[in-house]
């Protein structure tokens, strides 16, 4: 026969067997907690870096931002345009660069404020050309790559920079020849897309 009382936190049995030999058991009546649950811990996210740099047209009226974000797989760049005040901001331009990256002339902005250039670093190093307005031009194209005109219009010569607007569509462009000395000045006209002789 067995028999159980509760005594200073613990249940005492008797255990009767045969002919009266007894043995006693102590049982703990105090629950046993289990150790506790691990918290995960929650990964900080910290903001891309990003920065930006913004270049006024002449008159003052109208604004040029590039604005870069670093990514693990590169640099998000993209130009946008506004009024001066901020208003009418709209995206002319978007690319993602692993190599180089956009770089803002202080006189990227045409005369009439319709097209602005930009100098592109990398790979292969260019200026591009874009509508003020977002617009593509008539072969579908966001930009116009000037350097690629140039090496298919003038094969002989290598392009050195871009100065500047001589007009509301013309760029000075300086040149070298292949061994090094100084090459011709030329006005891009981006209407035409074409190079006219300034002086050699």
């Amino acid at each position: 026969m067995t028999s159980f009382q509760k005594l200073g936190g613990f249940l005492i049995g008797s255990i009767f067997v045969g002919a009266g030999t007894a043995a006693l058991v102590r049982t703990p009546t105090t629950p046993v907690t289990s150790p506790p649950f691990a918290v995960a811990s929650v990964p900080v996210v910290t903001p891309a870096p990003t920065n930006s740099r913004e270049v006024h047209a002449s008159d003052g009226t109208m604004n040029l931002t590039l604005v870069k974000n670093r990514t693990s797989y590169g640099t998000d760049e993209s130009l946008s345009v506004s009024d001066i005040s901020g208003g009418n901001k709209h995206q002319i331009f978007q690319k993602t660069y692993t190599n180089g990256g956009i770089t803002l002339p202080a006189n990227s902005w045409s005369p009439d404020n319709k097209y602005v250039f930009v100098e592109e670093s990398g790979s292969n190093p260019t200026f591009l050309v874009m509508k003020a307005t977002g617009e593509p031009f008539a072969d579908g194209q966001a930009a116009i790559d000037v350097g690629a005109q140039f090496a298919e219009k003038l094969k002989d010569l290598k392009l050195k920079t871009i100065t500047g607007w001589a007009d509301m569509t013309l760029l000075i462009v300086t040149t070298t020849k292949e061994d090094g000395t100084r090459g011709g000045t030329y006005w891009f006209d981006v209407s035409y897309r074409n190079f006219l002789l300034l002086r050699g």
